[in-house]
């Protein structure tokens, strides 16, 4: 019972608009942006961190559920963004290495390909081996949902690529 009612509030956690909250806030800041990621970090960490009992089984359950209610609130109002800052900060508390992982991953893609859709598909893709080998593989096969809701997100950035309108980034062109 204890796992279902942290996956509840997790996926509550989820749903609380800290990006456009932080952006609103900072409205005349240069680094708003910057700032939303951090919120939405911090929003994953204490999802996790605060809510979830011991046992990989309801870690990975509760990170899962405070992506989804990043990506799919409660109130309907989605977020820009992908849940990545989200996701991160919410495994970063399960396994600190993970992210570094993701993130590697990430620039490997986004320096071969150039393309940022492209780095966040393919670090989406193998994050979730990636997690099972460091983290074990009952986190690695729960991180799957949470990497098809993001992949989900990533759809229309992956069709302008293949339409070839995404720019590239301004050192590929």
């Amino acid at each position: 019972m204890s796992i279902i009612l942290a996956a509840v509030g997790a996926y509550l956690v989820g749903c609380v608009p800290t990006g456009p909250l932080s952006e609103r806030l900072l409205s005349e800041r240069s680094w708003k942006h910057l700032a939303a990621q951090l919120a939405d970090f911090l929003k994953g960490v204490a999802a996790v961190a605060l809510l979830t009992p011991p046992g990989p089984w309801s870690q990975a359950l509760t990170a899962t559920a405070v992506v989804a209610g990043h990506l799919y609130p409660i109130t309907g109002r989605v977020e820009r963004g992908l849940g990545l800052a989200t996701a991160a900060g919410a495994v970063s508390v399960i396994s600190p290495v993970t992210p570094a992982v993701w993130a590697f991953l990430w620039a490997l893609a986004f320096v071969l390909s150039g393309f940022h859709p492209v780095a966040c598909a393919v670090a989406t893709i193998f994050f979730g081996p990636a997690m099972g080998y460091v983290a074990g593989w009952p986190l690695g096969a729960m991180a799957l949902p949470a990497c098809v809701m993001i992949f989900d997100r990533l759809r229309p950035g992956l069709r302008r690529v293949m339409l070839g309108t995404e720019p590239r980034h301004a050192w590929r062109r």
